[in-house]
């Protein structure tokens, strides 16, 4: 089994780690614009870093608490590291974050095709399908 680690991205290197992964996984992968992909509100967040053994960056999440309310977004693991758990890690680890900040409710904009993942963590999908950089997203929450 490939062997990882998990912590908070802290400094400038963490931090151009994360964008590293979001690049890849996003606007080269999925086709995102590169506009929509980065905003204002990125340094808000507070991000989770998986690392390989090397400590190379494999994935990331995001997690934004206001008033008792977590965001968590920008879930990405790099493709040959997928289905090994790493993506419930991260969001396990955000969660175990905002709930330090006091967050009671966790809410997140699914894409339609990962929608299955988050409801194996107790997320439940709400409203209608609508597109967000030209994917299909749900909302999902989690109390």
């Amino acid at each position: 089994m490939k062997q990882y680690n998990l912590r908070l991205a802290s400094s400038t290197e963490d931090i151009n780690a994360v964008r590293s992964i979001r690049q890849q996984v996003f606007i080269d992968e999925q086709g995102v614009d590169e506009s929509l992909e980065w905003t204002d509100q990125d340094a808000d967040y507070i991000y989770v870093l998986a690392q390989d053994e090397d400590q190379a960056p494999i994935g990331t999440g995001r997690v934004l608490v206001q008033s008792g309310v977590a965001t968590i977004g920008r879930m990405a693991v790099l493709p040959h590291w997928r289905s090994l758990g790493i993506g419930s890690a991260i969001l396990s680890r955000l969660i175990e974050i905002a709930k330090t900040y006091e967050a009671e409710t966790f809410v997140l904009s699914a894409q339609v095709q990962a929608i299955g993942f988050y409801q194996s963590h107790d997320f439940v999908a709400s409203g209608e399908v609508y597109l967000d950089a030209g994917i299909e997203h749900r909302k999902m929450t989690r109390r």
